[in-house]
């Protein structure tokens, strides 16, 4: 969601895309991901992933899944059905969250990619 300049994971992230384009690391799928992931898991200890941070999740809307979503328009396209879950974690100093929650969507209503000034370029239509 947010990033402080010179994070150190953002560096290490950034710096993978150098090594695999130098040929130092070999990776079969999308690179952002992977890498991201990488450098998350290079910098943080495991201590710290444990007890305080924690991983969202981008995930495709679903009425059965998710029930208690309620948005005034889903878009066609598939950009437009995205929200960022936060799974149940118990932090280090005490604090739970008992049950998921969704704080954001991906993208929201009017942006360029759910029903913005470019969502029906070659036909994209997202008038739902």
């Amino acid at each position: 969601i947010g990033v402080v300049k010179e994070h150190p994971v953002m560096k290490r992230y950034l710096e993978l895309f150098v090594e695999y384009y130098e040929g130092k690391v070999e990776v079969k799928g999308p690179l952002g991901v992977y890498f991201l992931r990488m450098a998350y898991d290079e910098v943080i200890s495991k201590e710290d992933q444990e007890k305080k941070t924690e991983l969202w999740q981008e995930v495709r809307y679903s009425p059965e899944e998710f029930p208690e979503i309620h948005r005034s328009r889903w878009g066609k396209r598939r950009a437009c059905q995205m929200m960022v879950v936060a799974p149940p974690k118990r932090f280090g100093d005490g604090f739970e969250r008992k049950e998921r929650m969704v704080p954001i969507f991906s993208h929201a209503n009017g942006s360029r990619m759910c029903g913005g000034k470019d969502t029906n370029i070659k036909g994209n239509s997202d008038t739902a």
